[in-house]
């Protein structure tokens, strides 16, 4: 069974990938496929091959075999992906535009004067926001010795809302080089792109660099348009792919065991820190209408916020500790059970968890229709701006980052201002002229 998912899977994401009709590399069809292709492709191929121990948690939290375990998972990832999809057309049905070519010819410019300016001072926020959280902890030497306790550490830090700048300045700064393709320019983009992922390297953590990367990426194939052909982004998209394997398999090294090299560069490593479909698995098969959370929860963070009780008797924002607790503890929990009753680890419910824990099937269909009528939405706002470096990063950011659990909702809401602030600024440097492209 395990092996007829991970063909289903393949042609299904393969397929969308293929005959989508969209000319653009990274319009929403193309790039989730894309991205479900690497992400949750090599767990299932891994798991036809091996049945490791957090897999047999899930098999006996959920009471199912691994065969019983995958059907189900594919019957409602089908459903998701489809719903998604459904979403797409549907906002494209509803809201005709222009084709993205289209928009691309009619699009703002933006003077390299104004561009080169917003980097500078993007960089100089995120390092301003970057250097205070170290001052207020005490200094690097303590950020880089507790990087296992760096949730905690990072508490009430609310300076390192700054930190997403950082991605700003070196979006812009690749801007810079097409516009003039300066030598300097060059040198100051490698020089602070190498800078921008030590800092986010120094909280022990891979997504914030990966996700940086892929925004370079992104960035690169809208600034550059025609002149980046499709083959030579499947050359840097390899190279860089290589590069981001190499760096995740090695980052857990500065939280963990030095010594313990072999086992932590393993394919299992790789597989399980780079994909959430386990979590998606587990959540498939453990709830049903007896269990679900029916939003339970759900705005509890909300309404105790600027409460003076200790953090530990209050519900936790991240409802993906209560999946850790359910597998790990093997006893039901549900929101808003207070966080000094769960796990301290947590499984990221992420969209799928969250829409099939709290309504199943109909939640899968609602939430997941939604997130592709979303992405299409954010899309079409940069198909109309496509030079804007915030844009771009925030397209990114939705394809890889955004759903309706509670984490991520929040998550985004404090990245909206910082986004909207620079966006701002931009369009006030910025002469606001526009040329054919």
């Amino acid at each position: 069974m395990v092996w007829l998912c991970f063909i289903w899977f393949s042609i299904l994401y393969g397929g969308t990938f293929y005959f989508s009709r969209a000319h653009d590399f990274f319009s929403p069809l193309k790039f989730v496929s894309l991205k479900l292709i690497i992400i949750n492709l090599p767990f299932i191929l891994y798991s036809a091959f091996f049945h490791d121990s957090v897999l047999e948690r899930v098999l006996t939290v959920c009471n199912v075999t691994i065969d019983e375990a995958f059907w189900q998972y594919t019957k409602v990832q089908t459903v998701a992906y489809i719903s998604l999809i459904a979403g797409v057309l549907l906002y494209n049905k509803i809201f005709k535009g222009k084709s993205y070519l289209q928009y691309r010819q009619q699009a703002p410019v933006y003077t390299y004067k104004s561009i080169k300016i917003a980097a500078y001072i993007f960089i100089a926020a995120g390092l301003a926001g970057y250097f205070i959280f170290l001052f207020n902890i005490g200094g690097l030497s303590v950020l880089l010795s507790n990087l296992a306790n760096r949730v905690a550490l990072q508490g009430g830090q609310y300076i390192l809302i700054l930190l997403p700048f950082l991605s700003l300045g070196g979006v812009c700064l690749l801007l810079n080089i097409k516009q003039k393709n300066r030598f300097w320019d060059k040198v100051a983009f490698v020089a602070f792109s190498v800078l921008i992922i030590a800092v986010f390297t120094s909280f022990g953590s891979r997504k914030s660099s990966v996700i940086y990367i892929i925004i370079l990426i992104v960035a690169a194939y809208y600034f550059y348009g025609a002149k980046l052909k499709n083959k030579n982004m499947f050359i840097m998209g390899g190279l860089v792919s290589v590069s981001i394997v190499i760096y995740m398999l090695l980052i857990p090294l500065l939280r963990g065991d030095k010594s313990d090299i072999k086992s932590a560069v393993t394919f299992r490593q790789l597989v399980y820190h780079t994909s959430y479909t386990f979590i998606d698995v587990f959540a498939a098969n453990y709830f049903n209408e007896n269990n679900i959370w029916q939003m339970k929860g759900y705005f509890t963070p909300v309404k105790v916020l600027g409460t003076s009780q200790s953090r530990d008797s209050l519900p936790q924002l991240d409802q993906g500790v209560y999946f850790n607790t359910i597998v790990y503890q093997k006893r039901y929990v549900a929101p808003p059970v207070p966080r000094s009753e769960l796990s301290r680890a947590s499984w990221p419910t992420e969209n799928f968890g969250f829409a099939y824990a709290n309504f199943l099937m109909p939640g899968i269909i609602f939430f997941f229709f939604l997130l592709g009528m979303v992405y299409t939405f954010v899309y079409r706002i940069l198909c109309k701006d496509v030079f804007n470096p915030i844009l771009v990063t925030l397209y990114t950011i939705v394809i890889f980052s955004f759903d309706f659990s509670s984490l991520r909702i929040a998550n985004m809401l404090r990245l909206l201002p910082v986004l909207f602030t620079a966006y701002i600024l931009l369009k006030l440097l910025n002469n606001r002229k526009i040329i054919v492209s």
